[in-house]
C-alpha cells in the first residue's frame, strides 16, 4: 500500500486548519497588544503643610518640559492629563 492509497482522515485536516487559525489570531493579537499606544492618565500633584512659601517644580510629561510655581499659600493642587504611563514618584 502506498501513501496515496491510504484513506484520508478528515479529522486531521480540521486539526491543522484550527491550529493554523489559532496561531495567526494569536500572533495578530500579540502585535496589536504590543503596538497599541498607552491610554492617557490623570496626574495629580499636591502640596500640603504649614510653610508660608514654597517652590514647586514638576513635570508635565510632555517631553522634557518642567514647570515651576512659587506658592504663597497651601494647600496647593494641580491636575492634568498626560500621555502614556508617567512614572510615579512620591517624596515627603
Amino acid at each position: 500500500m502506498t501513501e496515496s492509497d491510504l484513506p484520508e482522515r478528515p479529522g486531521r485536516r480540521w486539526l491543522v486548519i484550527v491550529a493554523s487559525v489559532a496561531l495567526v489570531v494569536g500572533a495578530l493579537a500579540l502585535v496589536l497588544w504590543t503596538t497599541a499606544p498607552e491610554p492617557p492618565v490623570r496626574v495629580v500633584y499636591q502640596v500640603t503643610g504649614t510653610a508660608a512659601r514654597a517652590t514647586v517644580t514638576y513635570s508635565t510629561f510632555h517631553g522634557e518640559e518642567l514647570r515651576q510655581e512659587q506658592l504663597t499659600s497651601l494647600p496647593w493642587r494641580v491636575e492634568f492629563v498626560a500621555p502614556g504611563n508617567p512614572i510615579t514618584v512620591c517624596s515627603p
